[in-house]
């Protein structure tokens, strides 16, 4: 087996959960779904074209997740809490840390709140997942299209919110 195969092959496991797919959804958190696909397709498509994921859509769809943790309780709210405060604070920090060196900031103040807001919906270990699978797939893509790299960048909130709606659909 190659390592394209595997990794097709653990993407497929990874996003299409056993039992038949979307129709296996919990019913009753439908409002978590929605709010979170919705929150996260107009940021992806936000981050795509003008290159920014606005505080406007992710600071209300963290005190959303937050509020529909606590709400249904399909994750420990402290679980959640403790995802979103650490990733503010470590991105913060990165980011604090690389403006005074006057570097280039690769990891901006919006993708660190849209990890915030993936956090409080998904706890630690579904933020984990979901970053983890957006750096590979943006992995991936820079090695498939290396003059796109240099030529605009590859951003990072649509390939965050992919994964984590593949790991949403498949956890919750």
């Amino acid at each position: 087996m190659t390592f394209a195969d595997w990794l097709l092959k653990s993407l497929h496991y990874a996003f299409v959960p056993a039992g038949g797919g979307l129709f296996s959804l919990a019913p009753d958190l439908w409002p978590v779904y929605a709010t979170m696909g919705a929150l996260l397709a107009v940021i992806a498509v936000v981050d795509a074209r003008w290159k920014t994921i606005p505080h406007v859509l992710t600071m209300p769809g963290i005190a959303a997740g937050l509020a529909l943790v606590a709400w249904f309780r399909y994750i420990a709210p402290l679980n959640a809490l403790f995802a979103c405060g650490a990733v503010a604070m470590a991105g913060t920090s990165w980011n604090l840390h690389r403006g005074r060196r006057r570097q280039r900031i690769l990891l901006g103040g919006g993708s660190v709140m849209m990890l915030a807001m993936v956090g409080a919906f998904l706890g630690v270990v579904g933020l984990a997942i979901s970053a983890l699978v957006s750096s590979l797939l943006q992995l991936a893509m820079a090695k498939a299209f290396p003059r796109l790299v240099v030529d605009e960048g590859i951003e990072s909130g649509p390939w965050l919110a992919l994964a984590a709606a593949g790991v949403a659909l498949h956890h919750l």
